[in-house]
């Protein structure tokens, strides 16, 4: 009897190779995922701090901060409170929680149903105070 070699995969090389794959493919997207939250958190420190320098603007042509709500006619807050601004998907809302004559504190509020949930809101006060979630500083 000949035998002739044949060409071609086992059924255990081919399982080892889905499996490989199904591995570094779990690993990429859950670091696809986290820099997606990275990425839209920093887009929302940068509204509220552009925010925060709208406030800073009316400040100087109002000598207060009070009034300076999206509502007031003449508000220095941006027609759009969503981060971020272009595209469809919101995922941070921006909202001043209080406006004194000498003081504020600005809020973005994570959605639910986005990759922001659970990532914690970021608050920015007048005196420079910045917080993420419980955290006492934006730092990631």
């Amino acid at each position: 009897m000949i035998r002739t070699r044949q060409n071609g995969f086992t059924l255990i090389e081919l399982m080892i190779v889905v499996a490989i794959i199904g591995i570094l493919s779990t690993i990429g997207y859950s670091s696809y995922k986290d820099s997606i939250v990275k990425t839209n958190r920093a887009q929302a420190k940068v509204a509220l701090e552009g925010l925060a320098g709208a406030m800073e603007r009316y400040y100087s042509e109002n000598n207060s901060y009070k009034d300076a709500g999206f509502t007031s006619a003449g508000g220095a807050i941006p027609l759009s409170n969503k981060v971020p601004k272009d595209g469809t998907n919101k995922y941070y809302v921006l909202t001043i929680v209080s406006a004194a004559a000498q003081t504020y504190s600005l809020k973005a509020t994570a959605q639910t149903n986005t990759p922001q949930a659970g990532d914690g809101d970021l608050t920015l006060t007048s005196t420079g105070v910045r917080k993420w979630g419980s955290q006492d500083s934006w730092k990631d």
